[in-house]
């Protein structure tokens, strides 16, 4: 994804801009540093989130509630929210590379995707997942591990996509628009 132009996305029949500033790489506040290892590449997971979010809010807005949703729901919001379930991600994902590696009823599969990445064809290669989980439990920050914390990103959004997740966050600023039309009528 090029962070040189605004990026365009369609929401509901409109589209919607993401600027450049909206989109740059953001750390935590006050430098702060994980607890846990890090699985997943967070900040990648987190600029992935904070897409999501915006799209989701721009998609939300009309000449109404604007500035409502600005004000309520700001880039330091949205930044903070997805580094909030970026972290979250990460430590599912340990618990998920150290269970079984299934989720039923979902058709992928880390046994097979991880080693279709490293090798380009779909085999079952246990040792060679076993080898990635061993690395990022070590918190191994060669180049190879790096990949697959990328890689890790990627897969999970193929996995469970991004609907979900646009869709609660606009259910959120439904949730909060509402409370607002509340206290308006009650004024």
């Amino acid at each position: 994804m090029s962070l040189v132009a605004p990026l365009l996305y369609h929401a509901e029949n409109n589209l919607t801009t993401v600027t450049q500033t909206e989109l740059k790489i953001h750390k935590p506040k006050n430098n702060m540093k994980m607890k846990e290892k890090e699985y997943i590449d967070v900040a990648k997971m987190a600029n992935e989130l904070r897409v999501i979010f915006l799209e989701a809010r721009n998609s939300m807005i009309d000449k109404t509630n604007e500035d409502f949703i600005m004000e309520r729901f700001d880039a330091e919001y949205i930044e903070e929210r997805a580094w909030d379930i970026a972290y979250s991600f990460n430590a599912d994902m340990c618990r998920y590379l150290h269970g079984e590696h299934k989720m039923p009823g979902n058709f992928k599969n880390i046994d097979y995707d991880y080693p279709a990445h490293i090798r380009g064809e779909v085999e079952y290669d246990l040792a060679l997942v076993n080898d990635m989980i061993d690395r990022l439990d070590a918190d191994d920050r060669t180049a190879q591990t790096q990949q697959d914390r990328a890689w890790l990103v990627d897969w999970f959004f193929e996995t469970f996509g991004r609907w979900a997740l646009n869709y609660n966050f606009s259910s959120d600023i439904a949730e909060a628009l509402c409370e607002l039309e509340h206290q308006n009528e009650e004024e």
